[in-house]
């Protein structure tokens, strides 16, 4: 199969972890009155299925270098779909946590290795354009999630999840059928788990990791409680209304992420993940003082825009940071550091929500988007290339 055909697999890959996991967002207010339950434990959702990935793909990474990709593709695809067919059965809110921790154990299995099979068979002189065209495709599963769950949830909440799950099977066939006359780079030498991660951890994916935590900590802080402030009085919105809005953050990032990807291959890494960075921390300084349709999606189009060139940026570092060989894991680090930024914000920003409100959410989040700020510009700019050489 050609390559630009086996992209478009690995491109539906990126699309489907955002997918089932963002669906929640827009179905948080109808959730706490199906599920009894109160908007913090609906927001806990998000950490309880992020713990495993996060913890995960450490493992998910070294193991898909050492033993295929495709084939702990296929193995994470699988559980991530089961997790997401019982999120669309659960009639408790304990048993619908018990779901999304079986979908975050798949998502480990899936997000970090589809990054590390998209490095493998693009050169790097166009590896911008293809990590642009990745992020596109992740932003569109951030974007359709809540407005498909919103939309759907006007008809049964339920059907959002059984749909999800149904593209999951189709997506496992597809990775089968496209890579499985694949091989991939191989080390020379045999390592143990930790002798991989450490001649694999520099300074860049350090710094790199960093910052994406701190650019989904920014990011997910405030779309999370944005959907429930949106719910309440002055805005009263349902929650079609509220996916829609949402959705704007990730349209932009269809739209914008091929663009970012150019930018990544003409002005350089560091230099696009600049403009990103802050034009995250500016939407969020005026989110909150956003009260029309009109005004929320706009900002959250801005915000949608920095974080696709965000993104766009920080992927192709990750990739070129590492040796081909150990690219599974370069690319684990890098999503477990950065999902973590994704998990703890809803738990982190619950109290400033509660007490204070979205504004201080919103201040929280622009600051860490400076200090990102700060990390992505300190920055070298290495490059590995396919030969395992720096340039």
């Amino acid at each position: 199969m050609k390559p630009d055909r086996r992209r478009l697999v690995i491109y539906a890959g990126a699309m489907m972890g955002p997918l089932g996991g963002n669906a929640v967002l827009a179905l948080i207010p109808l959730l706490k009155v199906e599920l009894d339950t109160s908007v913090s434990m609906v927001a806990a959702s998000i950490t309880v299925m992020m713990i495993p990935f996060i913890v995960l793909q450490l493992f998910s990474g070294p193991l898909a270098d050492r033993y295929g990709r495709c084939k702990i593709i296929i193995f994470g695809l699988g559980l991530y779909t089961t997790g997401t067919a019982l999120c669309g059965l659960a009639t408790t809110i304990n048993l619908f946590l018990a779901a999304r921790f079986i979908q975050g154990v798949g998502f480990a299995f899936t997000s970090p290795i589809v990054l590390a099979l998209l490095g493998d068979i693009t050169e790097p002189e166009t590896r911008g354009r293809a990590m642009g065209w990745f992020g596109a495709c992740t932003t569109a599963g951030i974007a359709l999630g809540p407005l498909l769950a919103g939309l759907i949830a006007e008809v049964n909440w339920r059907f959002a999840f059984a749909l999800i799950a149904g593209l999951g099977v189709l997506l496992m066939i597809a990775v089968y059928v496209s890579f499985r006359d694949y091989h991939q780079p191989r080390d020379a030498v045999e390592m143990s788990l930790a002798e991989t991660v450490g001649a694999t951890l520099n300074r860049n994916v350090a710094l790199i990791s960093l910052t994406g935590m701190l650019v989904f900590f920014s990011n997910i802080g405030a779309i999370t409680y944005l959907s429930d402030n949106l719910s309440l009085f002055p805005h009263n919105y349902p929650p079609s209304v509220i996916g829609t809005i949402l959705a704007f953050n990730g349209i932009a990032g269809m739209m914008f992420s091929p663009i970012a990807g150019v930018l990544v291959d003409r002005i350089g890494r560091r230099n696009t993940a600049t403009i990103g960075v802050i034009l995250l921390a500016v939407a969020l300084t005026i989110l909150p003082h956003q009260q029309g349709f009109a005004g929320l999606a706009g900002t959250l189009f801005i915000m949608g825009c920095g974080t696709s060139t965000t993104w766009a940026a920080l992927n192709t570092l990750t990739i070129e940071s590492a040796p081909p060989q150990h690219r599974g894991v370069a690319s684990s680090i890098y999503n477990s550091s950065r999902f973590t930024g994704y998990a703890l914000a809803p738990v982190l920003m619950a109290p400033l929500y509660v007490g204070h409100g979205l504004v201080v959410v919103c201040a929280m989040g622009a600051a860490a988007s400076l200090a990102a700020l700060m990390l992505v510009r300190n920055l070298r700019p290495i490059i590995i290339l396919d030969n395992g050489v720096g340039a």
